[in-house]
């Protein structure tokens, strides 16, 4: 649920703000998360041209909406949690576009105006009704506008340096992943 995810995110940014903060160059995530972000690039960039409007889904810390930002877009970035909001608003200081952030689930979108891309990176295996977030986010695109969209892969996670321990059994089993005070991750 909703109420679940932002206890384990307030919990996240209260013990290791440094891993949360991955677009801080100092963090211990930052190369691992900017390369990850290259790679989706490789594919989604052709689909992002500069000074678009795009429509950014649980994009927290705005690991996708910076680099938008540095394009010349207008970025709407959608996330729940309000420290990650500000963390972006932080990152977005000086870049040339322009960035508008929003406190709402991705059940819930704001009403704005349409865009021409949306981008909702590994976002759609943490909530509970898939069909309805992407119904959401297709009532936000201009017509024939890219969906950018991603989930995060149950390996990679496995991979993960922050795996916590005896959760990789969940993985071998029904593919739902709790893991308290962590993350909560349903395969497809």
């Amino acid at each position: 649920s909703s109420i679940s995810l932002i206890i384990c995110i307030y919990s996240a940014w209260s013990t290791s703000p440094e891993w949360m903060d991955f677009l801080w160059e100092e963090s211990p995530a930052n190369r691992a998360k900017l390369l990850e972000r290259e790679l989706y690039l490789r594919e989604w960039a052709h689909h992002i041209p500069p000074g678009c409007r795009v429509l950014d889904v649980g994009g927290g810390i705005g690991r996708f909406a910076m680099w938008c930002l540095d394009r010349g877009c207008e970025v709407e970035l959608v996330d729940l949690d309000p420290q990650s909001l500000a963390c972006a608003r932080r990152h977005a200081v000086g870049r040339p576009g322009r960035l508008r952030t929003h406190l709402a689930s991705a059940e819930s979108l704001p009403e704005l105006e349409p865009v021409d891309v949306a981008i909702a990176a590994e976002l759609l295996c943490y909530v509970e009704d898939p069909g309805a977030v992407l119904t959401g986010i297709r009532r936000l695109l201009r017509p024939g506008a890219p969906l950018c969209v991603s989930v995060e892969a149950r390996w990679g996670w496995a991979m993960a340096e922050d795996v916590p321990v005896g959760q990789i059994e969940a993985l071998l089993t029904d593919g739902v992943v709790d893991a308290p005070g962590d993350r909560f991750v349903t395969t497809y």
